[in-house]
């Protein structure tokens, strides 16, 4: 992630921020989105260590909670990884 990234996150306070990659792992969040989306996970874990948005919707019965529309979330789930998936082709970084 550049500098500039990392600065944006750090300061807009005033919005939730969240940096996925093409994977859906979060990279960054800043504390207001993990008040808003994840306020149970540790907000200090280090890069590599943050979560999946696709992880987090599917088995983090917290997070699933968050959604009035869980079966609409989950298929739109399905249809951003198929997405991704074709996409990414079969590359390593896919994989693993």
């Amino acid at each position: 992630m550049t500098p500039q990234t990392r600065m944006l996150v750090n300061t807009r306070g005033d919005a939730a921020v969240a940096v996925p990659n093409f994977r859906c792992d979060i990279l960054a969040w800043n504390s207001l989105f993990r008040k808003l989306f994840a306020g149970h996970l540790d907000f200090a874990a280090p890069d590599g260590e943050r979560p999946n948005f696709i992880t987090l919707n599917f088995l983090d019965e917290n997070v699933r909670a968050l959604y009035a529309d869980w079966p609409l979330e989950a298929r739109q789930n399905v249809s951003c990884l198929r997405y991704l998936a074709g996409a990414a082709g079969a590359t390593r970084d896919w994989a693993s």
